[in-house]
C-alpha cells in the first residue's frame, strides 16, 4: 500500500537529528510512562525472548478501561529505578536489539519526534526533553530555519480542522507565521516581543469571520499592528516580585519527588534546590527567593545579550510545537498565551536561580540542561502539566488577567 504523506514544515535542527543512543547526556527511556498503541501491546504479548513469554508480557499492562483506545492501550513497566524495563545497562533498548527496529512502538519510534497538522500543512518538531534534540535546537540562530518536506501521515500526534466559516487555513497559516517572525525579530526585547504577541491574542479573540481575519492579517504583515502594539507594551511596567511569586510557586518543588530525578537532573537543578534549602531557613523564605530571583533575572540579561538566540529558539520552538495560537482548539487565542507565559516564566525561574548560584561560570551547556529537566517535568508529569496549563485562571482571578498583566510578568528590565 502507497504511503500517505503530508507536505511538512521542517527547522533545520530537526533534520539533522540522529538519536545518539548510549552516548546521550540522560536515556528518554525513563522518569515517565511510556504508552502502547493495541497493535504493539498485542505483538508484544506475543513475543519470546530470553526466559519465554512472560519475560516480555510481565514488563508490559493494560491502561484502565476508561483511558483505553486503539492508540493508548497498554503501557511498559517501568523498573525501581523508574526506567523502562527493556532498557539495558548500556541504555539500549534490548526489544531493539533483539528484534530490530521495527519493533518499537509508534512512540518509542518517533520519539523526541512531534509531527503535527494545521488543515492540510504539517509540521515537524523535536521535544527539547531530549538532550541531543535540545542541544540541535540551540546550536545557533539557523537552527530553526524551515524549509518544505513531508511526513507519513500515520505518524501525526496531533491533526486540527480549522472551522472554514470562521477562517480560512491560509489566513490562519499567515497569521501563525507572522506571530512566530515577530517572536525571531532580536532587534527588540523578547519580554516586549512577547508583549506585543500577547495583544495580538486579545485582538484575535474579537474576531468572528472570514473577512475580518483576512483583514487582519494583511494588518499584522503589513507591519501596522506591530508598530503601533510596540508603543503600547513601553508603557506597562514589570512585576518582578510578582514574577517571583507566580513562577517560583508553579516550579512545584516541594512536589518534586527527586529520588526519580535521573543525575542529569539533578545536577541541572542543583543551584535551584540550593536557594529552596537556604529559604527553608531564612525569617522571609518568599522574600529571599524573590531577591535571588531578581538578581538572577539581571545576570541572565547580561548573558543573553550575546546569546539571544537561546531563549528565541525556545520560545520559537514552543509555538511551532502547539500550532499556536490555534491549538488547544478548545482555549481562547488570550488563553493559549497565558499558558505560555507561564511555560517560559517557569523556566526563566529556574534559569535565573541557576545563573546566581553559578556566576560567571554559567554558560549555554547550563541553559540546555534547564530546557531539558524543566521539558521533562512539563510533559511526563500529567498533574505538573496541568497545573502549568491552568495557571491563567489564577492569573486571571488574582491580577485581572490582561495583555498588560501578561507584559508585566514577562519584562525583564528592572533593577
Amino acid at each position: 500500500m502507497e504511503k500517505k504523506t503530508a507536505p511538512t514544515f521542517i527547522p533545520q535542527y530537526a533534520q539533522d537529528f540522529k538519536c545518539v543512543g548510549s552516548r546521550c547526556a540522560d536515556t528518554c527511556c525513563a522518569g515517565w510512562q511510556v504508552s502502547l498503541d493495541k497493535t504493539t501491546y498485542k505483538r508484544y504479548k506475543s513475543l519470546v525472548m530470553g526466559g519465554g513469554v512472560g519475560e516480555i508480557r510481565s514488563k508490559i499492562k493494560p491502561v484502565s478501561h476508561n483511558e483505553r483506545h486503539d492508540a493508548n492501550y497498554g503501557v511498559i513497566v517501568m523498573d525501581a529505578r523508574g526506567r523502562c524495563s527493556f532498557l539495558a545497562e548500556d541504555s539500549l533498548c534490548k526489544l531493539q536489539r533483539a528484534f530490530g527496529p521495527s519493533i518499537l512502538s509508534p512512540t518509542c519510534a518517533n520519539y523526541p519526534r512531534v509531527n503535527k497538522r494545521l488543515d492540510g500543512m504539517a509540521q515537524r518538531s523535536l521535544t527539547p526533553a531530549c538532550p541531543e534534540a535540545a542541544r540541535l535546537m540551540f546550536q545557533d540562530e539557523s537552527a530553526m530555519s524551515l524549509s518544505i518536506g513531508s511526513v507519513d501521515v500515520k505518524d501525526l500526534s496531533v491533526d486540527v480542522a480549522l472551522d472554514p466559516k470562521k477562517i480560512s487555513s491560509e489566513a490562519a497559516q499567515r497569521i501563525r507565521f507572522k506571530i512566530i517572525d515577530i517572536i525571531r525579530d532580536s532587534a527588540y526585547p523578547l519580554w516586549q516581543r512577547l508583549g506585543v504577541v500577547s495583544l495580538v491574542c486579545a485582538l484575535l479573540d474579537e474576531l468572528s469571520s472570514r473577512d475580518s481575519f483576512d483583514l487582519f492579517a494583511e494588518k499584522l504583515e503589513s507591519g501596522f499592528v506591530f508598530d503601533s502594539f510596540l508603543s503600547v507594551t513601553s508603557g506597562y511596567p514589570a512585576a518582578p516580585d510578582v514574577q517571583a511569586e507566580v513562577f517560583g510557586s508553579l516550579f512545584g518543588f516541594k512536589s518534586i519527588n527527586w529520588g526519580s530525578l535521573s543525575f542529569y537532573q539533578k545536577d541541572a537543578l542543583k543551584e535551584v534546590g540550593d536557594v529552596f534549602g537556604a529559604a527553608a531557613k531564612a525569617a522571609q523564605p518568599s522574600e529571599y527567593i524573590a531577591g535571588v530571583y531578581r538578581s538572577g533575572v539581571q545576570a541572565l540579561r547580561r548573558f543573553f545579550a550575546t546569546s539571544d538566540h537561546l531563549m528565541t529558539n525556545y520560545v520559537n520552538s514552543l509555538m511551532m510545537d502547539t500550532l499556536f495560537p490555534w491549538q488547544p482548539a478548545e482555549d481562547s487565542c488570550q488563553e493559549r498565551m497565558y499558558k505560555l507565559v507561564c511555560r517560559i516564566g517557569v523556566l526563566r525561574f529556574i534559569l535565573a536561580l541557576k545563573a546566581e548560584g553559578r556566576g560567571d561560570d554559567f554558560c549555554q551547556e547550563d541553559f540546555v540542561s534547564a530546557v531539558v529537566a524543566f521539558t521533562r517535568f512539563y510533559e511526563h508529569n500529567r498533574e505538573y502539566k496541568a497545573l502549568i496549563d491552568q495557571v491563567f485562571v489564577g492569573i486571571r482571578n488574582s491580577v485581572k488577567a490582561s495583555p498588560r498583566a501578561v507584559i508585566g510578568l514577562m519584562r525583564d528590565d528592572f533593577e
